[in-house]
């Protein structure tokens, strides 16, 4: 009976206590958001209108890329092998410092280079193990670092045609939605519908 009561007592002190809580928290949530309704809106605001400026920018970007391509094939080509020429060493690097680890993973080569050096066989694996992720871990940040300006998709010339128009397409679209985006360099014959008839 006398714990009834007391958990009787104690949920009455609760409700009391939520229902104060409750009270002092939803008054200066209330004006917080109040106060700052009109700054996320006006952010926002800004935030969509400079949403296709971005995209507008990145379409210039790709379109001129893409000429880039077309006026020096050439160099495109040499970048492209450049970085093929850079992977594949990267990678024979990694071999070369994986070499070790396989050839001490047979314990009968390990044992007798442990009884030739008289080394024990943590010296031989803890440093070769060591090297080798340093490696790997040099070879990732520097594949995760390559900036190829030009992708190996833009070395086909279809490929080229396509996203040119679609990209075009959708840069016209943009300025009609926005025609203050539009700018007077971009010349005005170069439409999707003149694209497709030049293909």
């Amino acid at each position: 009976m006398a714990k009834t009561a007391r958990g009787a007592k104690i949920g009455a002190d609760m409700d009391s206590l939520s229902l104060i809580i409750g009270i002092l928290f939803a008054i200066p949530l209330s004006i917080v958001a109040n106060l700052l309704t009109p700054r996320v809106a006006s952010w926002w605001a800004r935030r969509s209108g400079e949403l296709p400026r971005k995209r507008l920018a990145r379409i210039d970007f790709e379109l001129k890329r893409i000429t880039h391509v077309d006026n020096s094939p050439i160099d495109v080509l040499a970048q492209v092998v450049s970085i093929v020429a850079q992977f594949v060493a990267g990678a024979g690097f990694c071999g070369v410092t994986a070499a070790p680890l396989i050839v001490l993973s047979d314990k009968v080569r390990l044992a007798s280079m442990v009884k030739v050096s008289g080394l024990s066989p943590k010296l031989f694996l803890y440093p070769s193990t060591i090297l080798f992720v340093l490696t790997m871990l040099v070879f990732f940040i520097w594949v995760a670092s390559i900036d190829m300006s030009t992708p190996l998709s833009l070395l086909t010339c279809e490929k080229r045609k396509v996203l040119r128009y679609l990209l075009t397409y959708e840069r016209n679209n943009i300025i009609e939605k926005y025609p203050e985006l539009a700018d007077t360099s971009t010349p005005k014959s170069e439409t999707p519908a003149n694209l497709l008839s030049s293909q």
